[in-house]
């Protein structure tokens, strides 16, 4: 049985990278050793203007609602337990 592994914040850009040169989804799968439906679903949801962006994929995935984290975002979670001093004093 295979295992799922989310896609990385370098295949992430290497999509937008191969997007922008023109490669198509399936040629981009083969690149990365992913199934081609995996790179399909990342790149129609992280769409902007029609163009697959990075930068905007990894800033969704970040405010996304995970049922782990009982329905609430990465970011939620951080910031009730950490308020922006303790974050600067690392602490």
């Amino acid at each position: 049985m295979n295992t799922y592994t989310q896609l990385s914040q370098q295949e992430r850009y290497q999509i937008s990278a191969l997007k922008q040169a023109g490669y198509n989804n399936n040629d981009i799968a083969a690149f990365l050793g992913r199934h081609k439906s995996t790179i399909s679903r990342e790149v129609e949801r992280n769409k902007t203007m029609g163009e697959y962006q990075a930068e905007q994929a990894m800033e969704r995935l970040n405010h996304r609602p995970r049922k782990t984290l009982g329905f609430r975002t990465p970011y939620e979670v951080f910031f009730s337990t950490h308020t922006p001093l303790t974050v600067a004093l690392g602490s």
